[in-house]
């Protein structure tokens, strides 16, 4: 079991089974084939000076119509080349039919097929069957030689941000909640069996046991059981032994490793807010790719790499706090160029010599920051067609129940009628309007509906019945049926946004304050806390339950995830009160450890100068490791405010350290 995880060494083993896998194909030389989701991570990884210099490499080409002509024109040069295709199917399962054609009109004899795959995967052992991709190309070509890429998910944005991209597919489909319903069961099933491989390729990356486990959501139970499942079908004899020094009677180190798995049903409010983070922004205004690379309006690329300090500090802050902070930016870096005007002595010289690179990079960062920001500014301020400051408002009106349903509807159509907002933005507050009243009264819902065919066609009818499948627009009738339909939420929003406290009140102080130095986690939106953030924090800390729900709580604060007493909560808000789960995956701590665990949380609460053992000294320089699993999708606000959450829970002594693995970054276009 490992005390920290270095997330940044991922993308070191990714490169060398890159460069590996190239080189075992062999041959004189290969014209490597990409497809292009792939190309961002390959441009991530190495040059193509590089690429060249230490795999076979000779050409690069993209997967696209213009490929048999390009490889037409190079067979006839350079008639021996191997023609290598680099293909990721693990989300589609299918071979991208570009392949086909070309394999068709060239009329080859044999290819060489890499692909992305998981090295805990299922089928990577099954040698006595064609693998799939052999069995969709066979028809095309006689050989078909295939050779995996096992890949490790690499951090983006943030170090402790991991995200493999496995949520859509490549015609932008969810596969969590698809637009075909009859597919839902199976696309949910290669979303599981996709993320069960992701966390379990991660825990053998970093050498880590799973201790605690508190799942919410129906999935999240069933992916929580299949990874304990794996994990056990592939221990060894060896990992056993490991196993039980760490864990059994002798076990002496305190260390904790939670892992909690939610799912997107659990707050299908969330996603329909509008974002106040930069990241957040950045995200809505451009566009990231399969990397992380950000394309602004200018079709200009900006890569946030994970040592970029003033992305660092500037990515979850409200976009509110991006002015003064900048400010203070800018004015700390004309210092630091301002002291050579100091520097006298040949030494004092030199080392301003030495961190001018390092000031010139600084700079050049900043006024990249500097300029994005400036550019949604001006969107916000002067795009009367996103009408933000208005959108803003309402979305927190009928979050705080400010406006009965009638004058909300009369608000949405106005703004339909105006034709100035895009038609995503009505759908949305049309649905955050259905959620938070816990159903809409019939005549209500037909006249919405109504409204939107009349305004955009037909063609939006299907994209309504996916909304009510999925509980998102639903009437009081259709909720009371509940045939083909369901709703994650059995109450009105404003009911559980007492409960959890998820829009405090925080009228006293300092506006600005509230922004640059927030006390709650309501500044990723229009001041109210994700109820997927409140339902994290409460396995850890209960004083906000404690509020307006309960003041008899079984703890206060805990170092340990409890689901303890959050039955009749979960019965409340979704109708079922065993949707939140808990389950210790290692046996209970022995006497001896709780000893250790209580003398460890005596010296976290009261630093003391005592000399303690090595092993205790380890656990309290060392932060335990919460793998936060998102299944269903994340919202960049949501990424801030668990880091936010995790600061909080620091502050109160229990050192924790979020890694949020989440299965792509939700889309408000089609959640």
């Amino acid at each position: 079991m490992k005390y920290q995880w270095n997330t940044r060494k991922f993308k070191d083993v990714v490169l060398k089974r890159f460069c590996d896998a190239l080189t075992a194909i062999g041959g004189p030389g290969q014209v490597l084939i990409i497809q292009p989701d792939i190309l961002p991570v390959i441009n991530s990884l190495l040059s193509f000076t590089k690429l060249t210099e230490e795999t076979p490499v000779k050409k690069i080409l993209l997967l696209d119509d213009q490929l048999t002509t390009d490889l037409t024109e190079i067979l006839e040069t350079i008639p021996d080349v191997k023609l290598v295709f680099l293909i990721d199917i693990r989300v589609d399962l299918k071979v991208p039919t570009i392949i086909e054609s070309v394999l068709g009109n060239l009329e080859l004899t044999e290819v060489d097929v890499m692909y992305c795959a998981w090295e805990t995967d299922i089928s990577n052992g099954m040698t006595n069957i064609p693998h799939s991709i052999q069995s969709q190309l066979q028809e095309y070509c006689q050989i078909v030689r295939i050779i995996p890429w096992e890949m490790v998910t690499m951090p983006q944005f943030d170090d402790d941000f991991i995200c493999p991209h496995l949520l859509y597919n490549s015609d932008n489909d969810s596969l969590y909640a698809p637009f075909e319903n009859s597919m839902k069961d199976g696309t949910r099933e290669v979303l599981l069996d996709n993320m069960v491989n992701c966390v379990q390729t991660l825990l053998i990356h970093t050498n880590t046991t799973v201790t605690n486990t508190v799942t919410l959501g129906n999935l999240s139970q069933k992916f929580a059981q299949l990874l304990k499942s794996r994990i056990k079908d592939n221990m060894t004899h060896g990992d056993e032994i490991i196993f039980d020094s760490l864990h059994g009677k002798k076990a002496a180190i305190d260390i904790e490793t939670d892992m909690i798995v939610i799912e997107r049903e659990m707050d299908p409010i969330t996603p329909l807010l509008t974002e106040l983070t930069y990241f957040g922004l950045l995200n809505d205004f451009y566009k990231f790719d399969s990397n992380g690379t950000l394309i602004d309006k200018e079709g200009n690329s900006h890569n946030f790499v994970n040592d970029d300090e003033i992305w660092n500090q500037l990515k979850f802050l409200n976009f509110g706090a991006m002015g003064p902070t900048l400010n203070k930016m800018a004015k700390e870096l004309q210092t630091k160029y301002d002291a050579r005007h100091e520097a006298e002595t040949v030494g004092q010289i030199k080392t301003f010599v030495d961190s001018l690179g390092t000031l010139q990079q600084e700079q050049k960062l900043l006024k990249m920051h500097t300029t994005l920001s400036s550019d949604i500014l001006e969107e916000v301020e002067n795009n009367d067609s996103l009408e933000f400051d208005h959108i803003l408002e309402l979305e927190q009106d009928i979050l705080l129940d400010n406006l009965g349903t009638a004058i909300a509807m009369d608000r949405i159509l106005t703004l339909l009628y105006e034709d100035k907002v895009s038609m995503e933005v009505i759908i949305r507050l049309i649905c955050l309007l259905s959620l938070c009243k816990n159903g809409l009264k019939d005549n209500e819902f037909d006249t919405l509906k109504k409204e939107l065919i009349d305004t955009y066609g037909i063609e939006i009818l299907f994209k309504l019945e996916w909304l009510t499948r999925n509980g998102l627009f639903m009437s009081k009738s259709l909720m009371q049926s509940q045939i083909q339909t369901k709703t994650a939420l059995k109450k009105e929003y404003r009911h559980i946004s007492k409960w959890l406290d998820t829009v405090p009140n925080e009228e006293d102080g300092d506006p600005i304050i509230k922004i640059t130095d927030p006390r709650e986690p309501t500044f990723a939106y229009c001041g109210a806390s994700p109820l997927s953030v409140r339902l994290i924090q409460s396995l850890y800390d209960r004083t906000v339950l404690s509020k307006n729900y309960s003041t008899q709580q079984p703890f206060m604060i805990s170092r340990e995830p409890s689901s303890a007493q959050l039955d009749n909560l979960a019965q409340q808000i979704y109708g079922q009160a065993d949707i939140i789960t808990q389950f210790r995956w290692v046996p209970e701590p022995t006497a001896r450890l709780k000893r250790i665990r209580a003398a460890n949380n005596n010296n976290n609460a009261t630093p003391s100068n005592s000399t303690t053992n090595t092993s205790n000294r380890k656990s309290l320089q060392n932060k335990d490791i919460v793998m936060i699993v998102c299944l269903g999708g994340i919202t960049p606000g949501e990424v801030a405010l668990l880091k936010f959450l995790q600061t909080k829970l620091q502050q109160r002594h229990i050192n924790k350290r979020f890694i949020i693995i989440a299965d792509g970054i939700v889309r408000h276009t089609s959640q």
